[in-house]
């Protein structure tokens, strides 16, 4: 049966058995409910009700919605492309997300559904605050750490399947009310397979480092991400920021970082050293991924992130 194209009158087949018949009759009555009812602009797939936007940008819109067939309703999130050009993108998205489904801080794929040509993947809605809306308050340095362990494991596990995230920010991190997070938007990254450089260009400027901006991103370009996430969260500043673009892409080519403890005289020497090592221009200087990283914020402090703390 085929759901997706809302122009098109939906065709049954008939049915091998009267059960089948029944449900296949009942579907298609409830899609035809729905779209006389409301309208099939506000519908997805017939299934997907459009509750609120939650973004939009060059690529397309992320809708919160809710499964309308589901009793009660379910609620998900649907990004849709603006063009059937940009179909594979959410198809390798979907794919990439479910190679990371046994990790819990990545969120579940539901389904791939086609809206007008388009592919729609419909996701699990994660409940509570992006990090960069938990930040607008300073936060306690054992709030730091839980936050950091957590999200170094999460890029750690992409890591060792080959996955480099790209656009590691705030924004793209979810904290739930208990204080577990999740990473979000696995659209720019990339499965590096035999090669260990991606020959693209992508990511959000003031966490891009140096050579992916030269369009060659690899592990240690998450790396780098995760060092300013984490100059950021201790000293509530970027190692590098402009506002005209060019300016900020040539302060991370050419300007050392600040030192943390220029902005932050509390935070632990060590902390600082291993900021600025994520940090380094050369990428051979930094660690090699994510997993290097965590283990030698663990080996440096035993404690460090053991609790999981609630931020709100």
């Amino acid at each position: 049966m085929d759901l997706t194209k809302n122009s098109e009158k939906i065709q049954v087949p008939e049915p091998p058995s009267l059960r089948k018949g029944f449900t296949a009759r009942f579907l298609l009555w409830l899609a035809e409910l729905i779209q006389s009812r409301f309208g099939a602009y506000e519908f997805l797939g017939y299934r997907y009700e459009k509750v609120a936007r939650l973004g939009i940008g060059s690529f397309g819109e992320v809708w919160k919605v809710k499964d309308a067939v589901n009793v009660p309703p379910a609620i998900f999130v649907a990004k849709i492309p603006l063009s059937k050009k940009l179909n594979l993108k959410i198809e390798k998205e979907a794919r990439i997300l479910r190679m990371l489904a046994d990790h819990a801080g990545v969120p579940e794929v539901r389904e791939v559904i086609e809206v007008q040509q388009k592919r729609a993947l419909i996701q699990e809605f994660v409940e509570g605050k992006t990090l960069y809306e938990v930040i607008q308050r300073e936060l306690e340095e054992k709030e730091v750490e839980s936050v950091i362990i957590q999200l170094m494991d999460i890029v750690a596990y992409a890591h060792d399947l080959g996955i480099i995230h790209r656009d590691i920010k705030p924004g793209n991190i979810m904290v739930r009310p208990d204080g577990t997070i999740k990473l979000l938007d696995f659209g720019a990254a990339k499965e590096l397979k035999e090669k260990d450089i991606s020959d693209t260009v992508t990511g959000s400027r003031p966490y891009m480092s140096p050579e992916q901006i030269m369009g060659k991103s690899q592990r240690r370009s998450d790396v780098w991400a995760l060092g300013v996430v984490m100059f950021v969260l201790y000293t509530g500043m970027f190692p590098f920021y402009n506002e005209v673009e060019k300016v900020l892409m040539d302060m991370i080519l050419e300007l050392p970082p600040p030192p943390p403890s220029k902005l932050s005289a509390s935070i632990n020497p060590e902390i600082e050293r291993i900021i600025l090592q994520c940090l380094e221009k050369k990428p051979e200087s930094r660690h090699p991924d994510a997993g290097a990283l965590k283990n030698e914020i663990i080996t440096t402090f035993p404690g460090y992130g053991k609790r999981i703390l609630p931020l709100y």
